[in-house]
């Protein structure tokens, strides 16, 4: 999916060990309906959806493919 018109995205998770409805009304409503207008160019994105677009206090930014893939593995949503 697109967010904010000019970010491509996407999500994974593992079928059954996430709950959809959690991710739809936290994650995909709030990337999809977020206002990205006025964020300043300079501001990392990434960092601006962690603290001021999705909806949950557990999110974080992870640089590890390995740390991601355990995550996934243990039932969150990447």
């Amino acid at each position: 999916f697109t967010i904010a018109k000019k970010y491509k995205a996407f999500i994974v998770y593992l079928d059954g060990m996430v709950d959809r409805v959690t991710i739809n009304t936290f994650i995909l409503a709030p990337l999809l309906k977020g206002d990205f207008e006025d964020v300043d160019e300079e501001v990392c994105q990434l960092d601006y959806i962690l603290e001021s677009v999705l909806e949950t206090h557990n999110a974080l930014k992870v640089t590890d493919i390995e740390e991601l893939l355990n995550a996934i593995l243990a039932g969150d949503t990447g």
